[in-house]
């Protein structure tokens, strides 16, 4: 048995909270010791070096720019810059606090896999018959970048045949070449949890219940957050 959930990136999250990035004194008497320098060698290649960087100047966007012929974002991505950056690393951090308080470790699947990982969702699907970004290597090799990570956390499972029940989150981009239009995106971020190796009703009822307090301590509240059951995949 598999049992899932994921969630993509809600840009309505919570906003991290700031620190102030200014120190008082360094412990120990550090701020001292730096303010005074290092009368070794090495204390004057540091001061050196610290003094010529502090002596450039900043490029200006338009000379970055300038060598580049196309300096736009592709059609169906985003550029996320902060705050939104620091939502969405909020976001993930309460959502790894969540899972792995009730067991769940950390996977990172390859970005890309061999197409018949994927096809093993079902050769009818929209996502592999019209969605996925496929491309041969230079071996020869058909490959496409993951659409999803579940089928990625299959094989991983099969390839390294660890204790079950296996109890894993993972956290990344996906990749699909469908309509770009508000919300939806050719490159897009989720979290998600599996089990597998285990037949038991009462891991699906967890996964549920891990989904819900993850919604609660973003503080959405019961009306933007649902729930929908569904199944992937062939019995085969």
């Amino acid at each position: 048995m598999t049992t899932r959930w994921g969630a993509a990136s809600m840009p309505g999250a919570p906003q991290a909270s700031t620190r102030s990035s200014a120190a008082g004194p360094a412990p120990d008497g550090l701020g001292s010791r730096r303010s005074h320098g290092d009368s070794s060698p090495c204390g004057e290649k540091r001061k050196t070096e610290i003094a010529g960087f502090a002596g450039r100047r900043p490029l200006s966007w338009r000379a970055v720019a300038e060598p580049i012929v196309d300096y736009s974002r592709p059609k169906g991505t985003r550029d996320i810059l902060p705050p939104e950056s620091q939502r969405w690393r909020r976001l993930v951090g309460v959502f790894a606090d969540v899972v792995e308080g009730a067991g769940y470790g950390l996977v990172v699947p390859p970005m890309f896999e061999h197409v018949e990982v994927f096809h093993r969702l079902g050769e009818a699907t929209d996502v592999v018959a019209k969605e996925m970004y496929e491309f041969t290597d230079r071996g020869g090799r058909r490959l496409a970048l993951r659409p999803e990570q579940t089928a990625s956390v299959v094989r991983m499972f099969v390839e390294n045949r660890p204790t079950v029940p296996w109890k894993v989150w993972y956290a990344g981009s996906n990749f699909r070449a469908e309509n770009v239009q508000r919300g939806r995106y050719r490159q897009f971020d989720q979290v998600g949890i599996e089990v597998l190796g285990v037949d038991d009703p009462y891991l699906d009822v967890e996964v549920i219940a891990l989904a819900w307090r993850f919604f609660q301590r973003l503080g959405l509240c019961a009306g933007a957050a649902g729930a929908q059951l569904t199944r992937r995949g062939r019995r085969s």
